[in-house]
């Protein structure tokens, strides 16, 4: 008897109703980021501290930038009354030293404020006449008439523009401690000039 010829068992597919058991579990899709089921009380106060954080911030950086500004608004208002006493004595002396000096004064400390002006206008700040009122003092007026009727309206200048550009001095060096790169070469030139002021024989003559 001859073996009988048989045929390859062909695999046997699985039921496409039992797919389920031979794929892996589909992986759960990431949403959106969702806040948590929190009571809603938490999630008010929650967002009340954000919020009153991101207040003190916006304080802290408008605060340190009017700070900034202060400072150079009180530079220019030390040098415009400078500028104004200077101009009292001008109108009452003939000394021709005496106005050589007042010439410098006002040309240096008219200079620097316009410079400082134009920083302050380049960060969106500007100079009124009001801001520049800080250190006017009437009494100044006076005493100059008292110095022109004693005869000694020079040495008396002297002695106020002395006093006044080593205060400005000081004001300057500590303004330069923080300054920005570009308020920097304001104040050093500013500085430097100063100095040259203190310098000069008038002014040495009376430290």
């Amino acid at each position: 008897m001859q073996p009988q010829n048989s045929e390859p068992i062909a695999p046997i597919s699985p039921n496409p109703s039992y797919d389920f058991i031979y794929k892996d579990p589909p992986k759960p899709k990431r949403g959106p980021f969702k806040l948590p089921n929190l009571p809603k009380p938490i999630l008010l106060l929650a967002g009340a501290v954000v919020a009153l954080l991101l207040i003190i911030i916006v304080a802290t950086v408008a605060t340190r930038g009017n700070s900034n500004t202060q400072v150079y608004t009180e530079l220019m208002s030390r040098s415009q009354e400078i500028i104004r006493v200077s101009d009292l004595v001008k109108a009452q002396t003939k000394n021709t030293d005496t106005l050589s000096l007042i010439s410098t004064a006002e040309a240096a400390l008219s200079s620097e404020q316009s410079s400082l002006s134009s920083y302050l206008a380049t960060n969106g700040v500007k100079v009124n006449t009001k801001d520049l009122t800080l250190y006017l003092d009437k009494s100044s007026d006076d005493k100059v008439q008292a110095a022109t009727q004693n005869n000694n309206l020079d040495s008396t200048y002297a002695k106020y523009l002395n006093d006044q550009l080593n205060s400005y001095l000081s004001q300057l060096q500590s303004a330069n401690k923080t300054a920005g790169k570009n308020a920097k070469i304001i104040l050093d030139n500013a500085i430097s000039s100063t100095q040259t002021m203190l310098n000069s024989p008038q002014l040495a003559a009376v430290q």
